[in-house]
């Protein structure tokens, strides 16, 4: 739910449900890209072992070149288990009054025209740069190494993010939970 601009966020149960939903819907995200990864694995480790992938000359490398992309995949499913460990490592979300770790956070951008956007942030310790949904709208985590992440820590609604990671026009905050 958002607060109205100016207003001041809810608190209560509705906050944290929002922020526990997304944290839940990021999980689901990443477990599911795993899943993804490890049968993309699978498959290409079964490929290089394969007796058609044996080298025919010596300058045939499908099956080293196989072999590199299967642990080039076991090693990113293996960074997703530690953004999923960390992640669940976290507190329940709590009530706030400004951004922190972790927070639901949606920021509009007011254009000249009134043709302002909402934009929807998770702000995690890990996992930055996925892209999920929540209830039909988009949501990006971000961290606090990010640029974005770093400025939105400590913002309340009605605070505006700094013209340095705004550049297209004014960027209000109008709810966090």
């Amino acid at each position: 739910m958002l607060a109205g601009e100016g207003q001041r966020p809810h608190t209560g149960s509705m906050q944290r449900v929002h922020c526990a939903a997304a944290m839940a819907a990021l999980k689901q995200t990443i477990a599911t890209r795993m899943d993804e990864l490890r049968l993309a694995q699978r498959s290409t480790q079964e490929g290089a072992v394969h007796p058609e992938a044996r080298a025919e000359n010596s300058k045939d490398t499908r099956a080293t070149e196989a072999s590199y992309l299967a642990r080039g995949l076991a090693k990113r499913t293996e960074e997703l288990a530690n953004v999923q460990r960390r992640l669940d490592s976290l507190s329940s979300p709590h009530e706030v009054d400004e951004v922190a770790v972790p927070s639901l956070v949606c920021v509009r951008s007011e254009r000249a025209g009134g043709d302002d956007e909402d934009e929807h942030y998770l702000v995690v310790p890990a996992g930055g740069g996925t892209r999920f949904a929540l209830h039909g709208t988009s949501v990006l985590a971000i961290t606090p190494a990010s640029p974005l992440g770093r400025a939105l820590l400590g913002l309340m609604v009605g605070d505006e993010l700094p013209s340095a990671v705004s550049p297209d026009g004014l960027r209000v905050v109008v709810s966090i939970s």
